[in-house]
């Protein structure tokens, strides 16, 4: 059986430095398979069906319309489909929030291409 002391587990924690506080082989004390068993856990991490920006009203209306009250109370009363409808809500104000943001970006375009356009194509200093 090949044991390692304790000398040798120290120079590996010391020598890979980092520790994975949910690793299964160490249980966060640092070890050789500290990186191996992060990448396995940013592979099975699921990204959110929706993310809104505080600072962006459309998103926070977005949110109002999608998630808010009158929508928890039509998805979970007697005509809902519960967590299959909120998800379908979360794509859809997804859908919105990505044409909303190539739609605005765009606008910004175009106007600075007007802008430099009235410029004579010039830029200024």
């Amino acid at each position: 059986m090949n044991c390692w002391n304790g000398e040798e587990f120290k120079t590996i924690k010391t020598t890979y430095g980092g520790c994975y506080g949910r690793c299964k082989w160490c249980g966060g004390e640092g070890c050789i398979a500290c990186p191996h068993e992060v990448a396995k856990d940013m592979q099975r991490r699921v990204e959110p069906l929706f993310k809104a920006n505080l600072d962006d009203p459309y998103d926070m209306e977005l949110m109002r319309e999608y998630f808010g009250m009158a929508a928890l109370s039509h998805a979970f009363g007697p005509d809902g489909d519960g967590c299959e409808e909120l998800e379908y809500n979360a794509c859809i104000a997804n859908l919105l929030q990505i044409l909303n943001r190539d739609r605005n970006e765009k606008y910004k375009r175009d106007r600075n291409a007007n802008h430099q356009s009235r410029l004579g194509g010039h830029k200024w200093h």
